[in-house]
């Protein structure tokens, strides 16, 4: 958690201080190390959101890319009590909202019911996955002005999905195939190379089948493109 609240004012971590969780009200405590991102814990127990994950610097970056009033914003509302038997009113904690749109950044491995939990709750929703943890090994295949994909080991929870998943391609080797006109030859041939992907991208997920090796198809479109396109409501 990288907000908590103090004087009614949400605050970051900071060694000395301490606040309150603004989706329980529970004591919190600043976690202000030299290895992890500096974040807020509960001074008892874990944390309260059941859908919480560890912060990286991926979120944290993200999250600042926006207001901070649409950072970690609490949604209320109904959910399942599978151990009950019954519908309960429950809050979550939304990594980013503007306007009416939520934006769930994904770090780390999250299971097809989780996946199904968040779009449920949330609905008018995109996933954020960090494509370096998440979609490693993603080939690439240029055709036209879309691109084509290969992945042999895919995140299989994925295909459960019912929003838009947008992949960062962020800081990792991609494979990746175009068709680049050679003089030698006098005609296009396929050309095969390893394309280091600086975080400026965004693979824009349109279509995902799931044989494996699966594959699927969609667009890439720049960071600054994204970020643009939320704020002005068109995504």
């Amino acid at each position: 958690m990288e907000w908590a609240t103090k004087n009614n004012s949400k605050i970051k971590a900071f060694p000395g201080i301490e606040a309150n969780c603004p989706l329980c009200n529970g004591e919190v405590i600043p976690k202000c190390g030299s290895i992890k991102v500096w974040h807020w814990a509960h001074k008892i127990g874990d944390d309260c959101d059941s859908w919480s994950e560890p912060e990286s610097q991926w979120h944290k970056d993200w999250k600042n890319e926006f207001p901070i009033e649409c950072q970690e914003v609490i949604i209320k509302g109904l959910d399942w009590d599978e151990e009950n038997d019954k519908m309960i009113f429950v809050k979550h904690r939304a990594d980013i909202k503007f306007e009416e749109k939520i934006i769930e950044l994904q770090n780390s491995p999250i299971s097809s019911e989780e996946i199904k939990k968040r779009e449920g709750f949330y609905d008018n929703m995109i996933w954020l996955v960090n494509g370096k943890e998440l979609f490693a090994g993603l080939e690439l295949r240029k055709k036209d002005d879309y691109y084509t994909f290969r992945l042999k080991n895919p995140p299989k929870s994925w295909f459960s999905a019912t929003k838009r998943i947008y992949i960062h391609l962020n800081g990792y080797m991609a494979r990746s195939r175009e068709m680049i006109y050679d003089d030698n030859f006098n005609g296009y041939m396929e050309t095969v190379y390893n394309q280091s992907w600086d975080g400026s991208k965004i693979f824009v997920l349109k279509k995902i089948y799931p044989n494996v090796p699966c594959g699927g198809y969609g667009v890439i479109i720049s960071k600054e493109e994204f970020i643009r396109r939320i704020k002005d409501g068109t995504i």
